[in-house]
């Protein structure tokens, strides 16, 4: 018998800095893992590469989760 072991992983920090109109982090893309994420208007987003192979995050409400079973 496999036992199975859930760790709760530890919460990272954001950490981040305002540098007149931009702003620099410490978060990866949560696609990749590899590069970091791009904050657009307070949400992280995918890194450059991965918006470029069309990874998007899309905030959904009921019409349009209804439209996705529909379709």
């Amino acid at each position: 018998m496999i036992e199975e072991v859930f760790e709760t992983p530890e919460k990272a920090v954001f950490k981040y800095r305002v540098l007149g109109q931009a702003m620099e982090h410490n978060y990866y893309c949560a696609v990749c893992r590899d590069k970091s994420a791009v904050i657009e208007l307070g949400i992280l987003q995918p890194c450059w590469d991965c918006q470029g192979i069309k990874y998007r995050l899309i905030k959904t409400n009921w019409f349009l989760r209804l439209l996705i079973k529909l379709g």
